[in-house]
Protein backbone atom coordinates (compact mmCIF):
# COMPACT_ATOMS: atom_id res chain seq x y z
CA UNK A 1 0.00 0.00 0.00
CA UNK A 2 1.61 3.37 -0.91
CA UNK A 3 1.59 6.63 0.90
CA UNK A 4 -1.45 7.96 -0.85
CA UNK A 5 -3.74 5.25 0.62
CA UNK A 6 -2.55 4.49 3.92
CA UNK A 7 -4.34 7.41 5.67
CA UNK A 8 -7.77 6.54 3.40
CA UNK A 9 -7.51 3.36 4.71
CA UNK A 10 -7.01 3.94 8.26
CA UNK A 11 -10.11 6.25 8.07
CA UNK A 12 -12.13 3.18 6.44
CA UNK A 13 -11.25 0.99 8.83
CA UNK A 14 -12.16 3.36 11.89
CA UNK A 15 -15.65 4.63 10.49
CA UNK A 16 -16.90 0.81 9.47
CA UNK A 17 -19.99 1.96 11.58
CA UNK A 18 -21.11 4.78 8.79
CA UNK A 19 -19.10 3.65 6.03
CA UNK A 20 -20.76 0.19 5.68
CA UNK A 21 -23.09 0.91 2.66
CA UNK A 22 -19.90 3.27 0.83
CA UNK A 23 -19.14 1.95 -2.12
CA UNK A 24 -16.59 4.80 -3.15
CA UNK A 25 -13.52 6.84 -0.68
CA UNK A 26 -11.42 8.24 -4.25
CA UNK A 27 -9.35 11.18 -2.07
CA UNK A 28 -5.86 11.54 -1.80
CA UNK A 29 -4.38 12.09 1.96
CA UNK A 30 -4.69 16.28 1.90
CA UNK A 31 -8.54 15.45 2.15
CA UNK A 32 -8.76 13.34 4.64
CA UNK A 33 -8.37 15.42 7.52
CA UNK A 34 -10.93 17.16 6.08
CA UNK A 35 -13.46 14.24 5.44
CA UNK A 36 -11.98 12.74 9.33
CA UNK A 37 -13.41 15.79 10.68
CA UNK A 38 -16.98 15.51 8.89
CA UNK A 39 -17.14 11.95 9.48
CA UNK A 40 -16.42 12.34 13.23
CA UNK A 41 -18.90 14.81 13.30
CA UNK A 42 -21.69 12.20 11.67
CA UNK A 43 -20.75 9.57 14.13
CA UNK A 44 -21.84 12.01 16.77
CA UNK A 45 -24.72 13.87 15.54
CA UNK A 46 -26.37 11.70 12.69
CA UNK A 47 -25.47 8.19 13.68
CA UNK A 48 -28.68 7.76 11.16
CA UNK A 49 -27.28 8.45 8.38
CA UNK A 50 -25.19 6.32 5.99
CA UNK A 51 -22.11 7.39 3.73
CA UNK A 52 -22.69 6.07 0.26
CA UNK A 53 -19.44 8.03 -1.50
CA UNK A 54 -17.03 10.34 -0.85
CA UNK A 55 -14.59 11.20 -4.28
CA UNK A 56 -13.14 14.22 -5.72
CA UNK A 57 -14.66 15.49 -9.22
CA UNK A 58 -14.49 18.75 -10.97
CA UNK A 59 -11.65 19.70 -8.25
CA UNK A 60 -14.04 19.66 -5.46
CA UNK A 61 -14.88 17.45 -2.48
CA UNK A 62 -18.27 15.65 -3.27
CA UNK A 63 -19.72 13.61 -0.22
CA UNK A 64 -23.13 11.66 -0.75
CA UNK A 65 -25.07 9.89 1.77
CA UNK A 66 -27.99 7.78 2.06
CA UNK A 67 -30.41 10.41 4.19
CA UNK A 68 -29.93 13.90 4.47
CA UNK A 69 -31.27 16.97 6.34
CA UNK A 70 -30.81 20.50 6.28
CA UNK A 71 -28.38 20.96 9.09
CA UNK A 72 -26.72 17.66 7.63
CA UNK A 73 -25.99 19.33 4.22
CA UNK A 74 -24.89 22.72 6.50
CA UNK A 75 -22.38 20.21 7.25
CA UNK A 76 -21.33 18.36 4.08
CA UNK A 77 -20.89 22.29 2.38
CA UNK A 78 -18.78 23.53 4.71
CA UNK A 79 -16.84 20.59 4.46
CA UNK A 80 -16.48 21.37 0.33
CA UNK A 81 -15.84 24.61 0.84
CA UNK A 82 -12.65 23.85 2.99
CA UNK A 83 -11.78 21.45 0.51
CA UNK A 84 -11.99 23.86 -2.18
CA UNK A 85 -9.05 25.71 -0.76
CA UNK A 86 -6.90 22.71 0.25
CA UNK A 87 -4.02 21.01 -1.69
CA UNK A 88 -5.75 17.63 -1.88
CA UNK A 89 -2.06 15.75 -1.74
CA UNK A 90 -0.41 17.96 0.74
CA UNK A 91 -3.30 19.30 2.92
CA UNK A 92 -1.75 22.68 2.55
CA UNK A 93 -3.38 25.82 1.13
CA UNK A 94 -4.59 24.95 -2.22
CA UNK A 95 -7.05 26.51 -5.29
CA UNK A 96 -8.22 24.61 -8.69
CA UNK A 97 -5.99 24.04 -11.08
CA UNK A 98 -6.07 22.42 -14.66
CA UNK A 99 -3.76 19.51 -15.18
CA UNK A 100 -3.10 18.21 -18.42
CA UNK A 101 -7.30 19.03 -19.12
CA UNK A 102 -8.47 17.97 -15.27
CA UNK A 103 -9.17 20.23 -12.67
CA UNK A 104 -7.16 18.69 -9.11
CA UNK A 105 -7.29 21.60 -6.12
CA UNK A 106 -3.88 21.76 -5.60
CA UNK A 107 -0.72 23.88 -3.53
CA UNK A 108 1.38 25.95 -5.70
CA UNK A 109 4.23 23.38 -5.69
CA UNK A 110 2.21 20.28 -6.64
CA UNK A 111 0.90 22.33 -9.47
CA UNK A 112 4.36 22.89 -10.47
CA UNK A 113 5.79 19.39 -9.98
CA UNK A 114 2.56 17.51 -11.57
CA UNK A 115 3.45 20.08 -14.97
CA UNK A 116 5.80 18.03 -15.74
CA UNK A 117 4.28 15.09 -16.18
CA UNK A 118 2.40 13.90 -19.19
CA UNK A 119 -0.06 12.63 -16.91
CA UNK A 120 -1.85 12.70 -13.39
CA UNK A 121 -1.19 9.42 -13.07
CA UNK A 122 2.26 9.64 -13.78
CA UNK A 123 2.73 12.84 -11.42
CA UNK A 124 1.16 10.23 -9.03
CA UNK A 125 3.22 7.12 -9.57
CA UNK A 126 5.99 9.49 -8.91
CA UNK A 127 5.33 11.10 -5.36
CA UNK A 128 4.30 7.46 -4.59
CA UNK A 129 7.55 5.97 -5.24
CA UNK A 130 9.62 8.06 -2.91
CA UNK A 131 7.16 7.48 0.26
Amino acid sequence: MNQLTRRVQAMEDEFSDILEQCWEISIYDGWTEIVYDLLSEIRKNFPQVKVVQIKQKFGGLRFYVDNSSKEFNDLITAAEVKANQTCEITGEKGSERSINGWIYTVSDQVYEEAKRFDSWGAYLRSISEKS
